[in-house]
């Protein structure tokens, strides 16, 4: 018998393959066998011989492959074979909806920010419910002899979707009526976030889909399908949260040293600030780099009650982070962390930047504590188990 870990090597940066590596080895820590199979022309006959071997269970990234159908039949694959397939949702359920919408009693839709859950329980109809667990940090930890640190600035991964454009484009492209409101709920988002960043801010977008907009919707976007609306808007606004946060970092700081790796920086690439530098991503499995400069990196959750997996990374690396999140680290951990953490109120950002470029060993230190808490209470091996409890 063994863990299937279904791989698909086109997303951007290609995260999964990094990911199933790294989940790989855990499994193996722990006496597991598994292999991962990659979603390509060879999938069928690679999961049919699998199948005759013995299937544990099986783990997608994102859900891809949830909804695939037997040909034949038309029913969903995984009920066909009746093996359970575990979907690790680390992206909100408004984007790549048929990801999120299969519905057997052999797959498990888990996601890993209990906002997202709720979200999938509330607007998503389901066999079984949406779960919620915390990911334990799957990266492999660098040993004392492999740490290194090098440079007195910040690290910014960041791929970008300039703001500026997506309020252009949908000023060009929707009528009147439904820009307004995409702007008004673009405006609440950056008001939240200014203010505290403890709100859902999918909460703040649906707070402006009542039913004369969704009745007035219909014919913009061609469908009387309520729900595809409502995904629809989530969509196209979740979008400027991460991106509003991630030049609200840049504006911020504007003569504090940056190197900015992904893409979409056009526009400030072209105010030529010598302390912001930008370069382009490689794929994710080389991207060591990214997580040893001397004041480790700035990040940007998905959302406010939730961490990015990059911050996860640097910890990997024995270095720190600083990320835009509320996570609440009181009540996961017992202890606050405080300065691990920022939102745009007050000029928090900058005074824990001025701390930590004073010293950074002191950060690091913060940083290398998390990781410990962290570890202690969300261990890879209660991962697993919660996972095959649910078998």
């Amino acid at each position: 018998m063994k863990i299937l870990l279904l791989n698909w090597k086109n997303g951007e940066n290609d995260p999964f393959t990094y990911f199933n590596k790294c989940l790989q080895n855990k499994l193996y820590t722990l006496g597991k066998r598994s292999e991962i199979l990659e979603l390509n022309e060879n999938f069928e006959n690679n999961f049919l011989k699998n199948l005759k071997e013995g299937i544990d269970f099986v783990i997608t990234w994102q859900g891809i492959a949830s909804n695939l159908l037997n040909k034949k039949t038309g029913r969903n694959l995984w009920d066909e074979v009746k093996v359970p397939l575990f979907c690790l949702h680390g992206d909100h359920p408004c984007h790549k909806l048929q990801n999120h919408t299969a519905i057997s009693d052999y797959i498990h839709h888990i996601y890993l920010a209990p906002s997202f859950c709720r979200y999938a329980n509330q607007f998503i109809p389901r066999a079984t419910s949406a779960k919620f667990t915390i990911l334990p940090n799957i990266f492999p930890t660098v040993s004392d002899s492999e740490r290194h640190f090098s440079g007195d600035y910040f690290i910014f991964p960041k791929n970008h979707d300039d703001t500026q454009e997506m309020i252009r484009f949908w000023e060009e492209k929707y009528p009147q009526h439904i820009a307004k409101t995409l702007k008004e709920i673009a405006d609440s988002i950056k008001t939240e976030y200014l203010n505290s960043n403890l709100k859902d801010h999918h909460e703040i977008i649906e707070n402006f889909i009542d039913q004369d907009f969704l009745e007035k919707s219909k014919s913009v976007f061609n469908t009387k399908n309520e729900s595809l609306i409502r995904n629809h808007i989530h969509a196209i606004t979740d979008k400027f949260y991460r991106n509003f946060i991630s030049e609200n970092i840049l504006t911020s700081l504007p003569d504090v040293k940056i190197q900015i790796y992904g893409r979409g920086w056009e526009r400030f690439k072209a105010l030529n600030n010598k302390y912001h530098s930008f370069y382009s991503f490689d794929k994710a499995i080389n991207g060591d780099f990214q997580f040893q400069s001397n004041y480790g990196i700035l990040d940007v959750a998905p959302i406010y009650d939730t961490i990015h997996d990059r911050s996860f990374r640097a910890l990997s690396q024995k270095n720190s982070f600083l990320i835009a999140s509320s996570w609440d680290a009181a009540f996961f951990l017992n202890r606050e962390f405080k300065g691990l953490f920022f939102n745009g109120k007050n000029n928090l950002l900058r005074s824990i930047v001025e701390d930590i470029i004073k010293d950074p060993d002191s950060h690091r230190s913060s940083a290398t504590y998390f990781q410990s808490s962290y570890n202690q209470f969300y261990g890879f091996h209660q991962f697993l188990n919660y996972i095959e409890c649910q078998i």
